[in-house]
């Protein structure tokens, strides 16, 4: 397993793609990150988060609050089953579910420290 399949685990990873996010209102969203584990070695892990509605709920905007290439903290849980690999439509993230490097991400803590709900644990 890589390095953030064991849940909850916090890691700080650069953000190197956004998918679904404003562009399919009645799917997760997910952010693919790019992680280095302890060898060095880095992988992309795509972390899947709420809906439109609940995101914008929680202060998502198409502008931010998280760019490319930033570095964040996400806690993330294992994906249970392949329900998501259903819900996804961007090729990137189908890669990472097929290839088994799928979480939930719940909570995202920004460069300053301000906490965001990105998904929930159910």
């Amino acid at each position: 397993m890589g390095p953030i399949a064991k849940g909850p685990v916090v890691r700080e990873n650069t953000v190197s793609q956004f998918a679904g996010f404003f562009t399919a209102p009645n799917k997760p969203a997910y952010i693919v990150l790019d992680v280095t584990d302890a060898n060095g070695k880095t992988e992309s892990w795509a972390v899947q988060g709420n809906e439109l509605a609940a995101l914008v709920h929680d202060g998502w905007t198409p502008r931010g609050p998280v760019a490319l290439g930033e570095t964040l903290s996400i806690v993330t849980f294992r994906v249970k089953g392949n329900a998501a690999a259903a819900m996804a439509d961007n090729p990137r993230v189908m890669e990472l579910i097929k290839a088994g490097r799928l979480v939930k991400g719940t909570e995202v803590t920004l460069t300053n420290e301000e906490k965001k709900t990105f998904g929930s644990t159910k």
